[in-house]
């Protein structure tokens, strides 16, 4: 087995062929488009930015990839390394994953970040126990949710209250102190910065639609396509001052109807398990349980 080897912008189409290959049975739903997957590659530049390494057999063939970006959180004292491990299946069992995890353990000094790995549910069964023997837990269940057919009728706001789409770039100040009010609770919460978003609403076929009242924004949510006609709805942000008051179901209904207007038809969000009342409006929107994404973690050495 060669060395591994940082990776470089030439490499990403064979690293989201992997990806694709290491999916459980529908490559057409998890598989990351080519395009889309370079430009999210490409903009991880936070602190400590991006470590992409990649395992090679003897004849050249990529067997293995490890991506990694460095982050920090506001629910823990120090930066989180997030990281990725993608093996071929045919390579599965020659101590790929291994050497992979060991490597991501050494690309920070001891004790100075958390690793933080999401599986799904098929990937979690089979790597959970070599987790476990590297000092990592779950820490979280992501439920994600999927719902097809005729968007519910559209809610319509109070006469003081309008929405429309974000004006870009020169609101992304106000939008991303929205954002990060309103996700400040959220477990693994890592403020976003106007760049980040600006860039996260560039992606093609992305949407970003604002809720406000007299100039001020109470709300937004961001859209993105997927595969197979399926869209995402990524996020959606209310005010802390006015939760509580319908608006979440409002942006919900409002954002259904953009995707159904851009011909998605299935819309796919990811909720945290515990957070019951978000749970809760979504399955009273017709939401069902797609999979679910679990994550594991292991505090600073």
């Amino acid at each position: 087995m060669a060395p591994l080897r940082s990776a470089t912008d030439a490499d990403l189409p064979r690293v989201a062929a992997l990806l694709r290959a290491t999916q459980p049975i529908d490559v057409e739903r998890a598989g990351p488009e080519d395009e889309a997957f370079a430009a999210f590659v490409a903009g991880i530049d936070r602190d400590g930015g991006r470590t992409f390494l990649l395992c090679e057999g003897e004849d050249g063939v990529l067997t293995g990839a490890l991506l990694s970006s460095r982050h920090p959180v506001a629910d823990r004292p120090c930066p989180v390394r997030s990281f990725r491990v993608a093996v071929d299946p045919s390579a599965r069992g020659r101590g790929v994953g291994r050497l992979l995890l060991d490597a991501v353990a050494s690309l920070d000094p001891p004790g100075e970040v958390a690793l933080r790995t999401v599986l799904d549910d098929g990937e979690a069964s089979r790597l959970s126990a070599a987790l476990a023997r590297r000092g990592f837990e779950r820490v979280q269940t992501t439920r994600v949710m999927r719902r097809s057919g005729v968007p519910p009728a559209a809610l319509s706001p109070a006469a003081d209250l309008c929405l429309r789409d974000a004006r870009l770039p020169a609101e992304a100040s106000t939008l991303a102190a929205l954002h990060n009010a309103a996700h400040a609770g959220a477990f693994g919460f890592a403020p976003l910065d106007p760049d980040e978003l600006v860039q996260m609403a560039s992606a093609p076929g992305g949407r970003t639609v604002v809720l406000e009242r007299a100039g001020e924004l109470l709300g937004a949510f961001q859209t993105l396509p997927f595969h197979g006609g399926v869209g995402v709805l990524h996020a959606v942000q209310v005010r802390p001052a006015e939760q509580g008051r319908g608006l979440g179901r409002l942006l919900t209904v409002a954002a259904l109807h953009a995707l159904a207007q851009q011909g998605f038809h299935t819309v796919e969000l990811a909720v945290d398990a515990a957070n019951g009342p978000a749970v809760r409006l979504y399955e009273d929107l017709g939401f069902v349980d797609d999979r679910r994404e679990l994550t594991y973690e292991r505090p600073p050495a």
